[in-house]
């Protein structure tokens, strides 16, 4: 079933499951929980569902929660939630009515969820990142009895090699990660890290390996409180390090030195995000990325799902980061990768118990993509990017 238009002509309800609670009537504990929602002046308070229904609480806004008041009894797409021709409640409707909130009436039943998909086939994907991506979602798809957190963390380790033991033998400690890639002391790389980077020593048992620039540059790794960070994979397969690593520190020099990191075991380095450098603005990450692009042209790539591809093949892609307060990443978590993989998880969990696991798939596929994410690229829309900034409600 396709998405209301302006025009639609279908029947709509409020689900009878879910109440609307207005913010000052929830108990001080919860408006403490939800307080950073208040920033936003168009939320409202919380959709609750019922104590004997099944569901969770989700923050509104207050053209959403005023479309579930007037669909209490069942009709149309109220006129006035699309007068002044903003018609972004249309993807609030059917946003809601994949989540339960909402229902429509088809062949005389309403029906929500995943029984709302119309019959049809998943979007097509574009490049390595995208098409990995989705053998990730089809494979979580076909797991059973599995919670939602299990399934996320299968979408987000996705790709990651095995650690074997002749690659615990060869990286023993962050010294051993440097050296296997090409920055032994006494080499170029790591004359060009200690002029230009600051970092702690390589301890034993350091996961990661970080560096910041010496000097303040147009690519700091924030842009403020209120701003996501961007961020560029370089995802070059583990055995190719030796001659990548080198090449990304030179390109990294001339833009600027930005803050990077880099695996500094041998299972962080068997990642496909073992190197990801940090910029203030997207157009900074871009720049770089292109650069990287025609420097290591040709690289094998180990590419990370769920980032957006900037080459096709992998080997360079974009993620973000959320604004560095401890609100926001409790809201969001660690990164936009790590959101999406968890709202992914949570969409196919919701299909598998409507019984529709064969459809779960698409239906995370078409949810998503109401969040603001192409699923064919994995590229998020700059509404999305301002909503995982802001933590808005619906």
């Amino acid at each position: 079933m396709p998405a209301p238009g302006a025009s639609d002509r279908r029947i709509f309800r409020a689900n009878p499951a879910y109440t609307v609670v207005p913010f000052d009537r929830l108990s001080a504990r919860d408006r403490a929980t939800i307080a950073d929602f208040t920033r936003d002046p168009e939320f409202f308070g919380i959709l609750r569902p019922r104590a004997d229904a099944v569901g969770t609480i989700k923050a509104v806004s207050r053209s959403v929660a005023l479309l579930v008041y007037a669909l209490q009894t069942p009709g149309t797409i109220p006129r006035q939630a699309v007068a002044g021709g903003d018609e972004s409640i249309l993807d609030a409707v059917w946003r809601l009515t994949l989540d339960g909130v909402l229902e429509v009436e088809r062949d005389g039943v309403f029906v929500s969820g995943a029984d709302a998909l119309a019959e049809g086939t998943a979007t097509e994907s574009h490049g390595a990142v995208a098409r990995l991506s989705r053998e990730a979602l089809r494979l979580i798809s076909h797991i059973d009895g599995e919670d939602t957190l299990a399934l996320s963390d299968r979408l987000y380790h996705y790709n990651r090699r095995p650690l074997t033991p002749r690659w615990v033998e060869r990286i023993r400690t962050p010294g051993d990660a440097l050296r296997f890639a090409g920055a032994s002391a006494n080499s170029h790389t790591a004359a060009a890290l200690s002029r230009h980077w600051k970092t702690r020593a390589a301890g034993t048992g350091r996961y990661w390996l970080a560096w910041w620039p010496r000097l303040r540059s147009r690519n700091l790794r924030r842009g403020g409180d209120d701003m996501v960070t961007y961020k560029v994979y370089v995802s070059p397969t583990t055995e190719t390090l030796p001659d990548a690593f080198p090449a990304v520190i030179d390109v990294l020099v001339y833009a600027g030195a930005p803050m990077f990191k880099f695996g500094g075991t041998a299972s962080a380095i068997l990642r496909p995000d073992k190197l990801v450098l940090y910029f203030a603005r997207r157009d900074a990450a871009e720049l770089v990325a292109a650069t990287l692009l025609t420097k290591l042209h040709g690289t094998p790539a180990h590419p990370v799902p769920f980032s957006h591809d900037m080459g096709g093949d992998g080997l360079i892609s974009l993620g973000i980061d959320p604004p560095s307060g401890r609100a926001m990443i409790a809201h969001v978590g660690a990164s936009w990768r790590l959101w999406l993989c968890r709202r992914l998880a949570s969409y196919v969990s919701t299909a598998q118990r409507a019984g529709r696991a064969h459809d779960a798939e698409r239906f995370a596929l078409e949810r998503v993509a109401l969040d603001g994410v192409d699923p064919s690229t994995w590229e998020p829309s700059e509404d999305a990017v301002r909503g995982f900034a802001a933590g808005a409600p619906a």
